[in-house]
């Protein structure tokens, strides 16, 4: 899941900066595999593939600061 938020924002019109946020190895290699995605996400046809990644990730605000408020670093 990691891969696809990535490569979802990195393949957003306005070119953004992503910083994935990895602190081991394994974690970095997981994310690497956003760039595969990208790849694929740029290809002609890919809008709605990347509509239909949006529309799977997608959560209500209130469950998402529900949860984050939940965490036990909070």
């Amino acid at each position: 899941m990691d891969a696809v938020a990535l490569a979802v924002a990195m393949a957003q019109p306005f070119r953004p900066m992503v910083l994935s946020g990895a602190a081991t190895v394994e974690q970095m290699a997981s994310n690497a595999g956003a760039l595969q995605l990208l790849a694929r996400l740029r290809e002609e046809g890919a809008e709605e593939q990347l509509a239909g990644l949006l529309a799977v990730a997608k959560v209500a605000p209130e469950a998402y600061w529900s949860e984050r408020q939940a965490l036990a670093w909070n």
